[in-house]
């Protein structure tokens, strides 16, 4: 039996021998860590698209440029208080960002149950709000990229609305386009 824990105690005295050799042949090396810090992005409604008047006829659209221009298919109704939607961005520097319509109503909802039917929506950006513009993604979901100079980036929206005799009533409707915008 002594012979035994004298085989143990061997054992164990090599094994921590062993483990103190290994150490020795430890190496370290330092690694650098960095960050870039840049702002939060701040999105902002400048003006909401305006479809103005529409007439109550069956298929006839109306559709809003991402430049505010107001066309019509048959009789156009009167053009007051046509826009285009415009929404803007505040970025670090010359930071590149994507920015999307990440959500679009498919009706713009009335009084009562009165839906108009909108769509193919349509976006383009500029650096100045009133500047020469950009085409933006047409596909609604898809990534714009957009880089150059400035902090501000302005975003126009434009769409189409189409109204029906069976489903749209005389009122105001309305609903919200969702804007977002992240750094690349």
């Amino acid at each position: 039996m002594k012979t035994n824990l004298k085989i143990f105690a061997a054992v164990g005295i090599m094994m921590g021998f062993a483990m103190g050799v290994n150490a020795q042949n430890s190496v370290t090396q330092g690694v650098t860590a960095n960050a870039s810090v840049q702002t939060k992005l701040v999105l902002s409604q400048i003006q909401p698209l305006e479809f103005g008047t529409v007439d109550n006829v069956v298929a006839q659209t109306k559709t809003i440029s991402v430049l505010g221009v107001a066309t019509s298919s048959g009789d156009a109704p009167a053009q007051t208080g046509v826009q285009q939607g415009i929404g803007k961005i505040v970025r670090t520097g010359d930071a590149m960002i994507t920015y999307k319509l990440s959500s679009v109503p498919t009706n713009l909802s009335g009084p009562s149950t009165s839906v108009l039917p909108i769509g193919s929506f349509v976006t383009s950006y500029s650096f100045t709000q009133a500047g020469a513009q950009s085409a933006g993604n047409a596909t609604v979901g898809s990534d714009t990229p957009v880089s150059g100079t400035g902090t501000d980036i302005f975003v126009h929206i434009g769409a189409t609305v189409t109204p029906s005799a069976a489903t749209t009533s005389v009122g105001l409707h309305t609903a919200s386009i969702t804007l977002s915008a992240e750094y690349n």
